[in-house]
């Protein structure tokens, strides 16, 4: 997979890689498969019309590559819209109690009038919001990205997923929702036992419940997978784009899930091929909201660990990178070890 920061020169090179054919280079053995990634800085993304235009080249080119569906004709006009509920869980409305489907849906547009029996590229988007927030993206009209997509014969899915902070049920009575054991190899697999997620005991903040938020991305692939020929999709030409929290889960899906197989012991890579990735506010290799040991590692390899904190870190952002903001916020989900974080004020006066 190459890494590419952006400018024409990365996107002529972009291009060239997913134009070339399959066997024509390799990849580390979690991801035998065509695929490229550009990595798209914030600060070359300053306009709504330079976005799209990178996210939908990316795309086409991605998507197309080796491609024998006829894509439908540029402008076409019409949407076709699906909702689908993929997951068991449901949230509870904070005034009405009532069952809340939102982050365990996603929604398809595709070409009104794609041909019968085409499979067409997809391609997928998980949204961002620091694993807290955001949800899936329900307008198809207005919204010029998913017309860009679909009017250049693609599919455009939008993908919800359980929240850190939000306690979900499951099942007529109300069951809450279990705990998550992760292998080391990434393995997700739901507590058969009565363990439920909100027993975990935090040892230092949010992060360490993101295992739901990648499951569930699993869930809704699952999904698309077992409805693919149902819903005129080619597994084999998929692309994700996700910023902030949701690049979490398309790395996932994209390395690691990939890597896996299914329960009938069908290897995932040859149930679908991820081809690309448009990846925005990539966030590899910094510290946020109290991730330790591993990203710190990384943080002062590329700074020096004797570079003064004060030097590189506003005060106040300091309570979200060392300390824990969620220890001084509500949440469903307990989300604060208050043994660990005994001050409100974990930085003290020390980058003041």
């Amino acid at each position: 997979m190459a890494i590419y920061a952006g400018g024409s020169q990365a996107l002529r090179t972009f291009a060239g890689l997913v134009a070339a054919p399959r066997t024509a280079y390799g990849f580390s053995s979690t991801l035998r498969a065509n695929a490229a990634l550009l990595v798209v800085p914030r600060k070359n993304c300053a306009s709504e019309r330079g976005r799209m235009r990178t996210f939908l080249l990316l795309s086409a080119l991605a998507l197309s590559a080796g491609s024998a569906a006829p894509p439908a004709p540029r402008g076409a006009p019409g949407i076709s819209c699906r909702q689908v509920v993929y997951g068991k869980y449901y949230a509870k409305d904070a005034e009405s109690g009532g069952k809340v489907l939102t982050d365990q849906t996603y929604w398809l547009y595709s070409p009104a009038k794609a041909q019968p029996g085409a499979a067409l590229p997809v391609h997928i988007q998980i949204h961002g919001g620091g694993f807290t927030g955001g949800t899936p993206d329900e307008a198809a009209s207005g919204d010029a990205r998913i017309a860009a997509v679909v009017s250049n014969g693609m599919h455009f899915m939008s993908v919800g997923y359980r929240l850190v902070a939000t306690k979900y049920y499951y099942g007529a009575v109300g069951l809450e929702e279990e705990f998550i054991h992760a292998s080391a190899n990434g393995t997700l697999t739901l507590d058969a036992g009565g363990k439920v997620l909100s027993s975990y005991a935090v040892r230092r903040g949010r992060t360490e419940f993101n295992t739901k938020c990648s499951y569930d991305a699993a869930q809704a692939l699952e999904h698309l997978l077992a409805n693919a020929k149902a819903y005129g999709v080619d597994p084999h030409r998929i692309s994700t784009t996700g910023g902030s929290a949701g690049g979490g889960e398309i790395h996932y899906l994209t390395w690691v899930y990939h890597a896996l197989s299914s329960l009938g012991g069908v290897p995932n890579a040859k149930r679908y091929t991820p081809r690309a990735m448009v990846y925005t506010m990539a966030q590899l290799d910094y510290p946020v909201q109290n991730i330790l040991d591993r990203v710190w590692t990384l943080w002062t390899d590329d700074v020096g660990g004797e570079t003064k904190l004060s030097t590189i870190l506003d005060y106040a952002d300091c309570g979200m990178i060392i300390g824990n903001p969620w220890c001084l916020e509500p949440a469903e989900t307990p989300l604060c070890n208050h043994t660990f974080q005994v001050h409100k004020d974990p930085c003290c006066a020390f980058l003041k």
